[in-house]
C-alpha cells in the first residue's frame, strides 16, 4: 500500500529533474545566438579599439572610362601603405573647427556635385554640404561646419564624393575619398596634421605655398608640391 502512494512522488520528482536539466541546457544556446549577430560583434569591435587609433581604409585604383590621372583624388593626411593595395589615412587635431585639405585632380569643367559629410565613429552621419569647387586641378580647402564642434578624444571620418562626366556623352562617373580625424587636448606635432593646414591659411600666399610644399614632403607626397592651390571652398 505504502509503496502505491510513493510511487507518484516518485515520478513527480523524476520529472522535476527532467524539466530543469532541460531548461538549463536551452538558456546557452539562446545567449549565444543573441551574441553572434553580426552587428553586434561589429560594435564590440569597434569599441574594443578604443586605446588605437583608428584610420580610414580607402582602395586604390583609377575611374573606369576617365582619362589616365597624373595624380589621384588625395587627402592632404598621413598616408599608411598597407598589404592588399590598401592605404590607411588619418590624422589629428587640437581645434574644434580645422579646415580639411583635399587635392582635386580633375578640371572643374568634368564635376557635377561635390558633396562633402562628416560622420561620427559608428558612421551616423552629422552633417553634409555641397562644396563650391573651382579653379582645379588643385589644392581646395573645406572648413568644418562652426555648428558642429569636434569634441576631445573623439573619433570622426569625413568623405569627399564626387560626380564627373570626363567626356561629353559619356555617363556619369564617381570618385571619392575619406580620411580619420581625431580631436585631442595634444599630441606631436608630426601627427597635428589637420592643425597644420589650417594654419596655412594665416600665411601670405608665398609662404603659404612654401609651408605647403615642406608638409607635402614630410607626408610623401612629393609628387603634389608643384600642384596649384584653387583656394576655395565654403559650403553652401
Amino acid at each position: 500500500m505504502n509503496s502505491l502512494i510513493k510511487l507518484p512522488k516518485l515520478l513527480q520528482i523524476i520529472l522535476l529533474m527532467f524539466g530543469f536539466w532541460s531548461y538549463s541546457f536551452s538558456l546557452p544556446s539562446q545567449t549565444q545566438s543573441t551574441n553572434n549577430s553580426p552587428l553586434d560583434s561589429l560594435r564590440l569591435t569597434q569599441r574594443n579599439r578604443e586605446d588605437e587609433e583608428i584610420h580610414g581604409e580607402i582602395e586604390t585604383g583609377r575611374r573606369p572610362g576617365c582619362p589616365q590621372l597624373t595624380h589621384p583624388l588625395t587627402p592632404i593626411v598621413i598616408h599608411q601603405e598597407q598589404p592588399g593595395n590598401r592605404i590607411l589615412r588619418f590624422g589629428r587635431t587640437t581645434q574644434e573647427h580645422p579646415t580639411i585639405w583635399v587635392y582635386i585632380p580633375y578640371d572643374t569643367a568634368m564635376l557635377g556635385r561635390v558633396i562633402f559629410d562628416l560622420r561620427d565613429r559608428d558612421q551616423k552621419l552629422l552633417y553634409e554640404f555641397n562644396v563650391p569647387v573651382r579653379n582645379t586641378p588643385g589644392f581646395i580647402q573645406i572648413p568644418l561646419n562652426k555648428d558642429y564642434p569636434l569634441e576631445i578624444d573623439q573619433f570622426y571620418q569625413w568623405h569627399l564624393s564626387i560626380d564627373m562626366y570626363c567626356s561629353e556623352n559619356a555617363p556619369a562617373q564617381f570618385d571619392s575619398t575619406s580620411a580619420w580625424i581625431r580631436r585631442v587636448s595634444n599630441s606631436s606635432s608630426e601627427e597635428l596634421i589637420y592643425d597644420r593646414l589650417t594654419e596655412l591659411n594665416n600665411l601670405d600666399p608665398n609662404q603659404q605655398q612654401s609651408a605647403l610644399q615642406s608638409l607635402l614632403r614630410e607626408l610623401g607626397l612629393d609628387s603634389l608640391q608643384n600642384e596649384p592651390m584653387s583656394h576655395c571652398c565654403k559650403p553652401e
